[in-house]
Parts: C-alpha cells; sequence; structure tokens
C-alpha cells in the first residue's frame, strides 16, 4: 500500500509482510521504519498479511493507520501501538483522517468514525492515552453496500456516504 504524505518529504510503503518502508524524494533513497505488525497483534488474530490500506495522520506522518481484512485499524508510531477494535465489521476498504483528531474509517458495509478527544495524538507519548479518550460512532451503509467515499460535516453531526449500490 502507497500513502503521499503532503506534509513530510517522502512516500510511504506498507506491505503485506509488516514492512514500512518510506522513500525520500530529496535524496531518492528508500529507508526501512519499524514494521506495523509485531507479536503483540496476535490477541486480535491479526497477522501481517491481513494489513488491507494505510492512512498517514495530518499532523504527524509518523503515526500511520494501517486497516486490516478483520475490520480492526492498526495505529502506530515507531514501536508503539494499540489496535481500534473492528470486531464485528467487515474488511477495512479505505481510511482517511478528516482531521488531526478523527478518522474515518471505510468498513465493507460500515462506515465508522474514531474521534481522538483530549491532548491532541501527536503530543502524547503513549498511544494507549489516545485509545482510553477515544469514542467510536458506526453508521451502516446497507446489506451489500461496499463504502467507496463519506464527506463528514462535523458542526452539523452529518455524514454523506457513497457505496457501490
Amino acid at each position: 500500500e502507497f500513502v503521499a504524505n503532503s506534509n513530510a518529504p517522502f512516500l510511504r510503503v506498507a506491505t503485506r509482510d509488516a514492512s514500512v518502508m518510506e522513500l525520500d524524494f530529496h535524496s531518492l533513497q528508500w529507508r526501512q521504519q519499524t514494521p506495523w505488525w509485531d507479536e503483540s497483534l496476535s490477541s486480535f488474530a491479526i497477522q501481517p498479511s491481513q494489513g488491507c490500506c494505510t492512512a498517514s495522520h495530518p499532523d504527524d506522518p509518523r503515526i500511520l493507520a494501517v486497516g486490516t481484512m478483520r475490520g480492526h485499524v492498526v495505529l502506530c508510531r515507531h514501536g508503539n501501538r494499540i489496535v481500534l477494535d473492528g470486531s464485528g465489521h467487515k474488511t477495512v476498504q479505505q481510511m482517511t483522517w478528516y482531521n488531526s483528531s478523527i478518522l474515518l474509517v471505510y468498513h465493507v458495509q460500515a462506515v465508522r468514525i474514531w474521534e481522538f478527544r483530549g491532548e491532541p495524538i501527536p503530543q502524547v507519548p503513549n498511544l494507549e492515552h489516545s485509545q482510553s479518550l477515544a469514542r467510536v460512532t458506526t453508521y451502516a451503509a446497507g446489506e451489500k453496500a461496499v463504502v467507496i467515499s463519506a464527506a463528514l460535516n462535523d458542526a452539523r453531526s452529518m455524514l454523506v456516504v457513497g457505496n457501490s449500490r
């Protein structure tokens, strides 16, 4: 999976063997980063081959969200990882950071909005603190729908979802 972040001079590639590499646009050199997966994720039955999409945090590209085929989202910064539980939800199709504290997660048949309250995620030394303050809202997209896009109007508490049906 490729993620280009306009706030940083690199292209990030997260692979299905959990590798994370970055291509520095200035030097055109590849840099190996900390893998997005480790054994601690096995308790959620997440395997490296199940990573299917990524989204870099808009204010701190060191923070990477990886969606999985089991519906979970792994949020990682260097060696620190947390799992945003997606039990009961299908594959994560796509993710978008709406702003620095809201992550839109497009599942097959649903959209979930993860809102991180309190201190901004980039300023928290340990991601577990952000997880403890997170609130999730789930919107069903239809029985056979595959969510393709969504637009959030946070001020009006409105979500518009585009799907494949």
